[in-house]
């Protein structure tokens, strides 16, 4: 911090963007940026129905619609 090399902005998966790390990190001037962990209620699609390629993208919808 003595240079002034610190980040402003912190890309992060969702593991680390609870409020605590991200408090922790605005108390020091940083930003968290990271996906919001949540928990499924059951009801409506989830990207885990959707068909993927080996490389991750969608190729089916659960309906088999290709996109």
């Amino acid at each position: 911090m003595e240079r002034g090399l610190e980040p402003k902005e912190i890309l992060a998966d969702s593991l680390y963007g609870s409020d605590h790390n991200k408090e922790a990190a605005k108390a020091e001037g940083i930003e968290v940026v990271s996906p919001t962990m949540g928990q499924t209620t059951g009801e409506g699609l989830s990207i885990s129905d959707f068909e993927k390629t080996e490389t991750g993208m969608v190729s089916k919808c659960p309906e088999r619609h290709i996109p």
